[in-house]
């Protein structure tokens, strides 16, 4: 266990204390579990882009405790979620010994180790909901498991466990409720009814009444999430991935060598999404799930039917909720496919090695165990390595960071400022400057559009404040609106010298207004790409050199930076003209 631990040490030793600046998801995060302790304590989990947020705050509550008692710097939102899933892996290990003894014990750190390996040391230093129900997942199918074969005193934290992994992410809403019903069924066959589930389903009732009351109070003061949710299931506004990309997204976790035993997992970096990979791998996982089958039936041991049960279960439902995933394929959506696939392995293992009558050889008893306890250490060494090895501050960090000190004086005598993203903000430094302002006390509010991301005493109209802050990502943002006569720049960063990013602002500005006067300004989102030059072909009234200019200065700032980024203000009276016609502006 204290090997299994080491990697959760390392996190905790060498951030705590750290001068950190979380940006994008990670500052929300931050920003809702210091509301914990405010009086508008979140009510449900983290935003979803879809409009809704994740159905409870129980991942809020649980990266709280470190927060308040240490001042709530952000660093302890990160150690927080390091500490929370270590306590998870123990118990896990505590449930593995408890039920099944030292080769059990093994067996689930083997998996949980290879598990953690497969995802890097962003897994355990964000603190992001996925990632805080990431272990939890694994808990949950051991004490589904334990309940599925004649244990009924393990429901309550079933529930509890299934609860809060729902609560953290809806994706798995499926698996959990399968999950539950399959272990229910078969520990009510195992136990010959129900009169051992008394006392357990009153402990269960008053988990899920603790659980679930904040989001029903949240259908009660505040606008639905229930409804939100519903009509993204029924409208989802997106299409689904559909079988056979559904198909080719679990194959990778099968592929040779899998993801989690020597591979990695191959990501499109432009867009941010996984890479499909061929569905005939999924022969392999049905391979393995016919043979563990045809092993159990031949011979099986305490629970290996109930595993193979389960096991096959969350498979075909996995399989399914992936169909039906809305919108792109992030592979947040779906971390689950990883410690299923190893749980399908493990199990066709398992399977094989009581068929063989291993289990009556204390020689292959022996070197199964060294086996497994050299997996537990190679993953916990692999993993402490590379988290003590991320140490490096991110671009976005950097940039975050740049920003708030640049516009802090600006906020002198008690301004209030609304902040508000213009264009999509992919590092997400417009959440991070709400997040940091907040910290030190400033009255910072955003649109009232985005109460469900920031929290419902946090927003604001443009009439209830003093200033209001553009934040920007997009280079033509940045070169359009500081050319109001009334902007302010706070803050810019360009990897321009200044004579080439005037340069490239008046190109822009020039280009936009031919845009303009065609009725082209579905366009504007090309004026900061290299190849906007075949973008704006056939638009009248271009200057070509200026448009190969722009073309130029745009490929150099793509390959040089993350983005020409910036903060712009405006007085209250003068944002809405500054942004009329501008794409994707909040206000």
């Amino acid at each position: 266990m204290l090997v299994a631990l080491a990697p959760f040490v390392v996190a905790v030793v060498t951030h705590a204390g750290r001068d950190y600046v979380p940006v994008g998801d990670i500052a929300l995060m931050d920003l809702r579990v210091r509301d914990v302790w405010s009086s508008d304590i979140p009510l449900v989990g983290a935003y979803s882009r879809f409009g809704w947020n994740h159905p409870g705050p129980a991942a809020f509550y649980l990266l709280a405790p470190l927060s308040i008692v240490s001042g709530q710097p952000a660093w302890a939102t990160l150690v927080g979620n390091a500490l929370l899933q270590a306590a998870v892996v123990a118990a896990i290990g505590w449930v593995a010994w408890r039920s099944g003894g030292l080769p059990r014990l093994l067996a689930v750190l083997a998996l949980v180790g290879l598990a953690f390996g497969a995802m890097g040391p962003s897994m355990v230093l964000q603190a992001w909901n996925p990632n805080v129900a990431y272990p939890m997942f694994v808990l949950f199918v051991l004490l589904a498991w334990i309940l599925s074969y004649g244990t009924p005193r393990v429901l309550p934290a079933v529930v509890a466990v299934g609860s809060i992994l729902v609560q953290s992410h809806l994706g798995y809403l499926p698996l959990v409720a399968a999950a539950t019903v399959v272990a229910v069924v078969l520990c009510v066959r195992a136990c010959r009814g129900w009169t051992a589930f008394r006392r357990p389903m009153a402990w269960a009732f008053v988990a899920l009444v603790a659980l679930w009351t904040p989001p029903l109070l949240h259908e009660l003061v505040h606008p639905s999430n229930v409804r939100r949710l519903a009509r993204s299931q029924t409208d989802p506004g997106e299409p689904v991935l559909g079988v056979s990309r559904a198909a080719r997204i679990l194959a990778e976790e099968f592929r040779i060598p899998p993801p989690w035993l020597g591979g990695e997992h191959q990501l499109d970096e432009v867009r941010g999404i996984v890479v499909l990979q061929s569905g005939w791998w999924l022969l392999i996982p049905l391979g393995l799930l016919v043979v563990a089958a045809l092993a159990t039936r031949r011979r099986s041991g305490p629970g290996s039917p109930a595993l193979l049960a389960l096991t096959a279960t969350l498979a075909v439902v996995g399989f399914l909720s992936l169909v039906r995933v809305v919108g792109a394929a992030e592979r947040y959506v779906f971390y689950w496919r990883v410690p299923l696939a190893l749980l399908v392995v493990f199990m066709t293992g398992w399977s094989l090695w009581l068929a063989a009558h291993l289990d009556e050889s204390r020689l292959a008893r022996r070197i199964a165990g060294v086996g497994l306890a050299a997996i537990v250490v190679v993953a916990s060494v692999t993993s402490s390595v590379r988290i003590a090895q991320t140490d490096d501050v991110s671009d976005a960090e950097s940039l975050a960071s740049a920003a708030v000190a640049a516009a802090d004086p600006s906020l002198a005598g008690g301004r209030r400022v609304l902040v508000s993203a213009a264009g999509f903000g992919f590092l997400g430094i417009e959440r991070a400057v709400v997040n940091e302002l907040d910290r030190e006390g400033v009255d910072v509010v955003v649109d009232e559009a985005f109460d469900f991301q920031f929290g419902y005493s946090r927003t604001a109209t443009r009439d209830d404040v003093d200033e209001v802050w553009y934040v920007l990502e997009g280079g033509q943002y940045l070169s359009v609106l500081s050319g109001e006569p009334r902007a302010r720049v706070l803050w810019e960063s360009s990897p321009l010298s200044a004579a080439e990013e005037e340069d490239l602002r008046a190109g822009q500005r020039e280009l936009w207004r031919a845009l303009q006067r065609a009725g082209r300004e579905d366009l504007f989102a090309q004026l900061e790409a290299p190849l906007i030059a075949f973008a704006l072909d056939g638009v009248p009234d271009i200057d070509p050199e200026t448009l190969d200019r722009v073309a130029e200065l745009n490929q150099r700032t793509l390959d040089a930076a993350p983005c020409r980024c910036a903060i712009v203000a405006f007085d209250p009276e003068d944002a809405r003209a500054a942004s009329a016609g501008l794409p994707d502006v909040d206000l």
